[in-house]
């Protein structure tokens, strides 16, 4: 499937670089399949650029304004979209510079990150994997997405093997983040 995944990907050309999305829920496998696919994209011709929403938080501040478990702030405060779309997705699409910055904010350090500048080939790809990157406000900037999707018991189970934390405590996030965006 991944070998598919990347021969659709590179069969798509634009002016610019191509910008796929990665989405789906929390702990879904976003970001192992946005790794998996660089290299058979590469082997195919095509230099690819890997960031991630990750790298786009807003601070704590921002974050947790509305609390910590609030899925609404999740879905409305979590991510920095103005800096998204003006120092990597826009630099990397129709009419842009090229010249963009893959990385912003450490979120687990709350710091802004001194990423420096880089210039993208016009036939790279933009490998980007996040939660949330369908939402209506960035569509435009995607060439190509993939929305990966599996159900809650699976997804709660990894992310609570990921992040340390109960089944329980994961579910409620999660769930709570899924209805905030439904």
């Amino acid at each position: 499937m991944i070998e598919v995944l990347a021969e659709k990907i590179a069969a798509v050309h634009r002016p610019h670089p191509v910008r796929v999305a990665v989405d789906g829920v929390d702990a879904v496998g976003k970001t192992m399949l946005a790794n998996e696919l660089v290299k058979p994209i590469r082997r195919r011709g095509r230099p690819v650029i890997r960031a991630s929403i990750d790298s786009f938080h807003n601070p704590r501040r921002v974050r947790y304004r509305l609390g910590r478990s609030s899925a609404d702030g999740y879905f409305r405060d979590s991510f920095n979209y103005a800096a998204l779309t003006s120092l990597l997705l826009g630099p990397l699409g129709a009419d842009g510079s090229l010249r963009f910055r893959p990385a912003v904010f450490d979120c687990r350090a709350n710091a802004e990150v001194a990423a420096p500048f880089e210039t993208a080939a016009r036939n790279a790809v933009l490998l980007f994997d996040g939660v949330f990157l369908l939402r209506p406000e960035l569509r435009s900037h995607w060439d190509f997405s993939v929305f990966l999707d599996a159900p809650f018991e699976v997804t709660i189970a990894c992310a609570a093997r990921r992040d340390g934390s109960s089944p329980t405590q994961t579910h409620r996030r999660i769930f709570a983040t899924w209805k905030a965006r439904n």
